[in-house]
């Protein structure tokens, strides 16, 4: 349940494309690996699970519903030619599949792998997020730069009126990129990763999990020149201020 709880940044429970709406599902043998994807991020977890051969795409939403009512409880999935049959318990449901080749792919195109990023990564993209715009504007896109380089990783966003940014320690590598809004609740998931960078792509991996982030086209504002030189630093305590 925990593997299926990470796909909720990427999955969209309504969607004109309904395969989007699912999870795919494909077994080995002797591992389950799960992958959910909005086309500009697509999350993938492994878990260990035993029988034989099988991949398909069942709807997330139902998915996790099921599964979450029935936790402790050992699952049992049985495809058969009209979708699949999930046991748990002493329940039976019966749910529709979508076949796992009408799962969109993304062509991903390796990089150099670079070391982990700060283990708070998540939680700096989330105090940048609330400067992303729905929009794109002359000095706004809809996404959140991040560069990399000998004196740390930065994440900007920017709005037109306001501005956010947060520098983490470095991670080894030179690079400058922007990850489009779509993507940014998936990334808010991540702790320490091991960072690739590809020409269209970002992968993240951590243990049994990954997280492959496509890249916007679209370049990031200049935003350095309007930074002030000097500034006058204020420490509150945030509690007080609430």
């Amino acid at each position: 349940l925990a593997e299926l709880a990470l796909c909720a940044p990427v999955v969209k429970a309504a969607n004109v494309v309904p395969v989007l709406s699912t999870v795919r599902l494909v077994h080995d043998g002797s591992q389950l690996t799960l992958t959910a994807t909005n086309y500009e991020a697509t999350c993938t977890s492994t878990v260990v699970a035993q029988g034989e051969a099988w991949a398909g795409c069942i709807e997330w939403a139902r998915l996790r519903s099921l599964l979450k009512a029935c936790e402790g409880d050992e699952i049992t999935l049985t495809p058969n030619a009209n979708g699949v049959v999930i046991k748990a318990g002493k329940s039976k449901t019966k749910l529709p599949v979508i076949e796992a080749s009408q799962f969109p792919e993304p062509d991903w195109d390796a990089g150099e792998v670079f070391t982990s990023v700060a283990a708070d990564f998540g939680a700096a993209v989330q105090r940048v997020a609330y400067c992303v715009p729905d929009w794109d504007g002359k000095y706004a896109v809809q996404g959140m730069a991040l560069e990399s380089d000998a004196e740390g990783l930065r994440l900007v966003a920017t709005d037109e009126h306001r501005l956010a940014l947060v520098t983490l320690p470095p991670i080894g590598a030179k690079f400058s990129v922007v990850v489009p809004r779509d993507a940014l609740p998936a990334l808010t998931t991540i702790d320490a990763a091991d960072v690739q960078v590809g020409k269209n792509f970002m992968l993240f991996t951590s243990g049994n999990r990954s997280l492959l982030v496509r890249l916007a086209l679209t370049p990031f504002p200049q935003w350095k020149p309007i930074m002030p030189r000097l500034v006058n630093r204020v420490v509150v305590d945030g509690g007080a201020l609430l």
